[in-house]
């Protein structure tokens, strides 16, 4: 099993899309038809989605209003991505987790909380 997909709402759909275009390496980028939303289609096949506020989805879904999400970076592409972030006009906030996992959240124009790390949860999992 893998997340297949996450769905932000957002009060500026260009805005933040063009954002996220440029942090988020993506394959492909596909809107619905109303254009009322977008998703940034990453290499392995997961959406990042971004929706209009107030939108609803299939059986009333709707997007994150406030959401923390993290992707997983090498380490020698760390100071890559803090320099996107803050060529972006959003602030890094640097972490570093010990043991050589680092961390560089931000704030996006919606108070989504993003994050690049360099490592992942597999330590939790069991042999």
């Amino acid at each position: 099993m893998r997340m297949s997909e996450i769905h932000l709402s957002v009060k500026d759909l260009n805005k933040s899309f063009h954002l996220y275009e440029r942090l988020i390496e993506h394959g492909a980028v596909h809107w619905w038809e109303d254009r009322s939303a977008v998703a940034l289609v990453l290499n392995d096949g997961t959406a990042f989605g971004l929706w209009e506020e107030g939108k609803v989805g299939m059986f009333n879904g709707k997007a994150a209003k406030e959401a923390h999400f993290a992707f997983e970076i090498f380490p020698e592409e760390l100071q890559k991505y803090r320099k996107l972030v803050i060529e972006s006009g959003l602030k890094p906030i640097d972490h570093d987790w010990g043991g050589g996992r680092r961390s560089i959240y931000f704030h996006d124009f919606d108070n989504h909380q993003g994050e690049f790390m360099t490592g992942d949860w597999s330590k939790y999992l069991s042999d």
